[in-house]
């Protein structure tokens, strides 16, 4: 009898497991994809790249979670959904680009960060940043990101912007 138990209950565990094993994560498969920006010809370092899932025909998004990553010396990124660089589901996308600096002396941190005030310089153009004024599209494939090359141009006049309490 005791023997029969252990059988049932080994029965039992690989049962589950072989169920949970075919769950799977409820993510969509990912695509690894990545690019280049450069600011007036010259390779932008340090700019946050992010790809915000554009509707579909039915006026939903086909997935709301938006990919992000970080351009290096040479202006290269790679794009990440759940972690670092890990990829992006295919699908279309606008493209956002940002990269700004403090202006001045940072704030220093205090028990009232509330009112804090802290002064940037956009270093991309501000349009690129938002995903209503953005022109850039892509598209991810399994074949990777098309265009995967942004090429942005300074804006003529310096664009500054004042943040009060330290969030946008």
């Amino acid at each position: 009898m005791v023997m029969r138990m252990v059988d049932l209950r080994l029965v039992v565990v690989c049962q589950v497991a072989l169920l949970c094993s075919a769950c799977g994560s409820g993510r969509p498969a990912l695509q690894r994809v990545s690019g280049t920006v450069t600011l007036d010809g010259q390779p932008l370092e340090g700019a946050g790249v992010s790809l915000a899932p554009m509707t579909g025909t039915n006026g939903k998004l086909p997935y709301g979670r938006p990919s992000f990553g970080v351009t290096d010396s040479q202006g290269k990124f790679r794009l990440g959904t759940y972690g670092d660089a890990d990829g992006v589901p295919a699908g279309k996308y606008r493209v956002l680009i940002k990269k700004w600096e403090i202006v001045g002396e940072p704030p220093k941190e205090s028990a009232q960060q509330s009112s804090m005030h802290t002064r940037y310089r956009w270093i991309t153009p501000k349009d690129a940043s938002n995903p209503a004024t953005s022109e850039m599209e892509v598209e991810v494939t399994s074949q990777g990101m098309q265009p995967n090359q942004f090429d942005l141009k300074s804006s003529p006049a310096t664009e500054i912007e004042e943040i009060i309490g330290g969030a946008s």
